[in-house]
C-alpha cells in the first residue's frame, strides 16, 4: 500500500498480501456469527500467538456476499484451507441437510458453479452451547494473559476495527433467577440498533471473535486456571 496515496480516491484492491503477520504456509482460521449482521473474523494461530488479521461483515443475510469478500481478499493465499469456527445456530436444520455453516462451506468451495480450490473445514460440528459466563471467564484469562499455556491474542486494529469497537463497547449484566442464583450475560440490546450502526456499535463483531477464540482445547486450559486460582474478592 506504500506505493499508493490511499486518500487520493485511487481504487486499490485490498488483499492479504499486504498483511505483515500472515503466515503464507499455514491455513486461514475464522470465527463466524450468523444473524441480522453476518460477521467473520479471520486469522491464524500458532503455539505463541493467535492473530486476528481481517474482519468481514454483511448486513444482508447472505453467505454468498461474505464468502465473496473472503475469496477476494485471500485470493492469492497459497494454502487454500479455511478452518471455520461458528455459532451453534450454524448447525441448525442438520436433520434436513441444511445449515448456515454448510451453506458457507459450499460458498467458499464453489463460486458461480466452479470450484474455487478452497477447502472449508467445519470445526464446530455437534458443538454444545458456549455460555456467556463461560465466554467471559475464558476471555478474561486469555486476553489478560494469565495462563502461559494459552496463546497471546493480537489483532490488526485497522483491518479489525469493528471488532475492536465491539469489544470496547460490550457490557456485562448480571441476571438473578427465582432461586437467587446469579449468572453473567452480555448485554445484547445493541443488536437492535438500526442496521447501519451494527458494525461499529453492536456486540455482533465480538460474537464472531467469541467463536474464533472459544475453542474447546483453549477453554479447557482457562477452566483449569479458574478452578485452581485463588481469586481475590472483586476480581470478577
Amino acid at each position: 500500500y506504500d506505493k499508493y496515496d490511499m486518500l487520493s480516491g485511487e481504487d486499490v484492491q485490498e488483499t492479504s498480501e499486504a498483511l505483515k503477520y500472515i503466515n503464507r504456509r499455514a491455513p486461514i482460521e475464522a470465527g463466524m456469527d450468523f444473524g441480522n449482521m453476518t460477521s467473520l473474523i479471520t486469522g491464524q494461530s500458532d503455539e505463541r500467538y493467535v492473530y486476528g488479521l481481517k474482519f468481514f461483515y454483511t448486513l444482508k443475510a447472505s453467505t454468498r456476499v461474505i464468502a465473496d469478500q473472503f475469496l477476494d481478499f485471500y485470493a492469492n493465499h497459497p494454502v487454500k484451507h479455511l478452518k471455520l469456527y461458528y455459532d451453534r445456530s450454524g448447525n441448525a436444520y442438520e436433520d434436513v441437510n441444511r445449515s448456515w455453516a454448510r451453506e458457507m462451506k459450499s460458498m467458499i468451495e464453489n463460486r458461480f458453479g466452479n470450484p474455487t480450490g478452497w477447502y472449508c473445514e467445519l470445526m464446530s460440528l455437534n458443538q454444545g452451547n458456549i455460555g456467556q459466563g463461560d465466554e467471559y471467564f475464558h476471555l478474561k484469562v486469555m486476553l489478560g494473559e494469565y495462563e502461559d499455556e494459552l496463546p497471546r491474542y493480537r489483532m490488526d486494529k485497522y483491518k479489525c476495527r469493528e471488532v475492536k469497537s465491539s469489544m470496547e463497547l460490550s457490557k456485562l449484566i448480571i441476571k438473578t433467577d427465582r432461586f437467587g442464583n446469579k449468572t453473567l450475560h452480555k448485554n445484547k440490546t445493541s443488536e437492535k440498533l438500526p442496521l447501519a450502526q451494527l458494525p461499529m456499535k453492536s456486540t455482533n463483531p465480538s460474537d464472531a471473535l467469541k467463536y474464533f477464540l472459544c475453542r474447546p482445547e483453549w477453554m479447557a486450559i482457562s477452566e483449569r486456571y479458574n478452578n485452581s486460582a485463588v481469586v481475590a474478592p472483586g476480581v470478577y
